[in-house]
């Protein structure tokens, strides 16, 4: 008996189209849902953050970096991923003359809280007008005058924004929440009936 052994294999060009688009489409939701992410991660810490001026709490930023490996040709290849940090940035290009105050390097004492020390006069005499606006220059410079000296004597207590914005977005499993949503919407458009074009 002389039986034909065969082999068959199928290629079909739909199922690489599929996943071409299946990895761009999962690429452009996720960064949609990442983005959503950090913006609520940004305004969590923000919402703790002081209110004086208002310069601190707009210095408050995220920046998102895709950390999707790419070969030598630029395509993206391997783990969609995405980075992305919240924190104090620097304002880009010239600054308006006089600078007054650097939220920059004035956050880390607002976070942590700062020991027993004389605060340098001059911002804490522009807080004081600002936030309690005294009626007079007499009770503004006795209203800076005595919480200099409290702030000699106790220090400033910490106010922890990012450390408790941190906690609640990871309490809330709002990253999760939102990646799982863009894999669902991902698949959703590739499950969808293909138009007629398409075929």
């Amino acid at each position: 008996m002389n039986e034909f052994v065969n082999v068959s294999i199928l290629f079909e060009t739909e199922t690489l189209w599929k996943v071409g688009l299946a990895m761009g489409t999962m690429r452009r939701k996720g960064m949609e849902k990442f983005e959503e992410s950090m913006i609520t991660l940004q305004d969590m810490i923000r919402i703790r953050t002081p209110w004086a001026s208002g310069e601190l709490r707009r210095s408050i930023n995220y920046e998102i970096n895709e950390t999707t490996p790419t070969d030598p040709y630029g395509f993206k290849t391997g783990l969609i991923g995405f980075e992305g940090v919240v924190r104090s940035m620097r304002p880009g290009g010239v600054l308006a003359a006089p600078v007054y105050f650097d939220p920059w390097t004035y956050l880390k004492f607002v976070e942590g809280g700062t020991a027993p020390h004389w605060p340098p006069w001059e911002p804490l005499l522009r807080w004081v007008r600002t936030v309690l606006n005294p009626p007079g220059m007499v009770e503004e410079l006795w209203t800076t005058f005595k919480i200099g000296r409290h702030i000699s004597q106790k220090g400033t207590p910490g106010r922890h924004m990012f450390k408790l914005g941190e906690q609640e977005f990871e309490a809330g499993n709002i990253l999760e929440t939102n990646m799982k949503e863009a894999a669902d919407e991902a698949l959703e458009i590739l499950t969808a009936p293909k138009p007629w074009w398409m075929f």
